[in-house]
């Protein structure tokens, strides 16, 4: 009996307790010496890679951008810096509480024309039972204090037409100016039947989702992240990626972990599959 009740203390010690067999080796994921385009300070002591992958059919390889630093950094300075030192990656950023921002949307096409195309659905959006966001009376239940109206669609527009220049869309509709945020990523969509087979975009919340990982430079120790990308700390030699995970329709990008890996033709040119077109991009 004491030698049964040892034997279950000792497995209930392991369930709960790893054991440390031998130290930790990683595998490079992303070669540093391939990251031909980085943002934030040039004299940073500090880096870390910025990995996208769209799950779409527009390209087998995630795209990589390198950040530098000093001091303290969050997730959310290192999308902000790439996005608006890039010539072609767009974020859509919106404020969401007291624990900060969510990424809403990403796109990726030559000077960010994909934004030409960028629609705000406010029509449906507004009359959508899933987005609990008010539009015309606020949602108090849901801490909402104010309502846009039909200023909302301007609104959203406005926004797009502004990042143009800095590579990021502020969704208007946040918690900082109604208390509530509208999560309305779904409707914000490219128009149908534009002809551009070099753009790419997504965004979603009940469609999909960006997913936010991060974790030391090797695939295998990659971890879906426990916080938003505002209270996530970056570290030295870090990796922080992001991937579009789908809940429903063609099923691209359904599987979370399928990942693409981060080629060396992306990170020297930017966007496409294939090198004679990727050569079009400039990061």
């Amino acid at each position: 009996m004491k030698n049964f009740l040892l034997l279950s203390a000792v497995l209930a010690l392991l369930a709960v307790q790893p054991i440390a067999t031998h130290a930790v080796e990683y595998v490079d994921w992303v070669d540093w010496a391939q990251i031909q385009h980085w943002a934030g300070d040039p004299d940073g002591q500090n880096k870390c890679a910025l990995v996208i992958d769209f799950q779409d059919i527009e390209g087998m390889e995630s795209l990589v951008w390198g950040y530098r630093w000093n001091g303290t950094k969050t997730g959310e300075d290192l999308i902000r810096a790439v996005a608006s030192q890039s010539s072609i990656l767009t974020a859509m950023i919106q404020y969401t509480g007291s624990m900060g921002s969510t990424l809403n949307g990403l796109g990726v096409s030559m000077n960010r024309e994909e934004l030409d195309f960028l629609h705000y659905d406010f029509s449906r959006a507004a009359i959508s039972g899933e987005v609990s966001f008010g539009y015309f009376t606020p949602n108090t239940s849901m801490g909402q204090e104010t309502a846009p109206g039909y200023e909302a669609e301007q609104m959203c527009i406005d926004a797009i037409e502004r990042a143009k220049e800095t590579g990021i869309i502020e969704h208007p509709l946040n918690a900082f100016f109604y208390g509530y945020p509208a999560y309305d990523y779904d409707y914000w969509q490219l128009e149908d039947g534009y002809e551009a087979p070099d753009f790419r975009w997504r965004s979603g919340w009940y469609d999909g989702y960006w997913s936010y990982w991060h974790g030391p430079n090797d695939y295998d120790y990659m971890g879906y992240s426990g916080l938003g990308m505002s209270s996530t700390e970056l570290y030295d030699g870090c990796i922080q990626a992001w991937k579009y995970i789908v809940f429903n329709g063609d099923g691209i990008g359904y599987r979370e972990e399928n990942w693409r890996k981060p080629s060396i033709t992306i990170w020297q040119t930017g966007a496409r599959r294939c090198m004679r077109q990727l050569r079009r991009f400039s990061l």
